[in-house]
């Protein structure tokens, strides 16, 4: 299930919400352990967890919990960038230029003036 990783400006509570969200859905946790366990986050805020580390995440929660929630963050974090404009549009930015390189090597090959002339003929039927 995909979590939305809260904003850099999110609260402590918002923090420990995603933090809870997390363990239940992706980690099959009790909401009562997810709850007590979140409520190690005590007052750090959304840029907090945007910005910490594995080990700030192992510090606070364990090895075994910090480790799953510090790839749970990252896993969110990725998800937030690819669906933003800036993802979208390198996404599509990347998949054309494979496209433009076919076709400029192409043109450069060929030409638009060495095509046969019955090729040409045939497009404009269809136009």
């Amino acid at each position: 299930m995909a979590i939305h990783i809260p904003d850099r400006s999110a609260s402590s509570a918002d923090v420990r919400r995603f933090i809870t969200d997390v363990l239940v859905s992706d980690y099959d946790a009790e909401p009562d352990f997810a709850s007590e366990t979140a409520s190690a986050w005590r007052i750090g805020r959304g840029t907090e967890l945007h910005d910490a580390n594995q080990r700030y995440f192992v510090d606070i929660f364990g090895v075994e919990i910090g480790v799953c929630l510090y790839r749970s963050v990252l896993n969110a974090r990725e998800k937030q960038r690819q669906n933003s404009r800036t993802g979208i549009l390198f996404k599509w930015a990347h998949l054309s230029v494979p496209i433009l390189a076919i076709w400029n090597f192409y043109k450069s090959q060929w030409g638009r003036s060495s095509l046969p002339r019955s090729l040409f003929a045939s497009a404009a039927r269809f136009c």
